[in-house]
């Protein structure tokens, strides 16, 4: 008899052990509310990450004790701490209530009034009617310019010419008073030409 008893006294020190044991609960995580979760992937466009530089170091030993000596080791210096990302430009969703709109402040187009939309479209007429003109004024400066430049040629053709007359002329004349001189040493009478 004493067997069973002293089986039972095991099992029940056994379920004493089992039940003085403190069952911790592991406490769980936030609850999630919609549109406050942001996945890794999108965190750049919100936050800044730190910039972290690492740097090697090299054997040493402490200057207050020779018999101290640190191995080579690396060492990690914040060169730019985390900031906001205060200019982000991806598009973020609102919530608004059961419908979501996307908020693109790119693309975000101001409301035109009728007013606006026909003195948008006077201006444009405006200027395709601008543009045409500087066109035919672009072309009539051409043909002028050309013109000029033929005026000119024949100014300076001109000028050659009235140069070459007169250059002419004068040899013309060298020529004559030879003649007149020659005839005259030589006995015979000038005729009237």
């Amino acid at each position: 008899m004493k067997s069973p008893s002293l089986l039972l006294l095991l099992v029940a020190a056994c379920l004493s052990a089992c039940a003085s044991q403190k069952v911790t609960e592991v406490p769980s995580a936030a609850p999630v509310v919609a549109d406050t979760v942001l996945d890794p992937t999108n965190q750049e466009n919100v936050r800044n990450s730190s910039v972290v530089q690492t740097l090697s170091v090299g054997p040493t030993q402490d200057p207050t004790n020779p018999n101290i000596r640190e191995d080579a080791h690396n060492i990690e210096r914040v060169v730019e701490p985390e900031s906001w990302n205060l200019h982000p430009n991806v598009p973020t969703a609102i919530n608004m209530g059961p419908i979501v709109a996307i908020n693109d402040p790119n693309r975000q187009a101001e409301p035109m009034t009728p007013e606006l939309v026909q003195k948008i479209q006077q201006e444009n007429q405006l200027l395709k009617v601008t543009a045409e003109q500087n066109d035919a004024m672009a072309a009539k400066i051409a043909e002028l310019q050309a013109l000029l430049k033929t005026k000119q040629m024949t100014d300076q053709e001109n000028a050659d010419l009235t140069a070459r007359v007169a250059q002419l002329e004068k040899a013309q004349k060298e020529l004559e008073a030879r003649l007149e001189q020659a005839k005259a040493t030589s006995g015979v009478p000038a005729s009237k030409s």
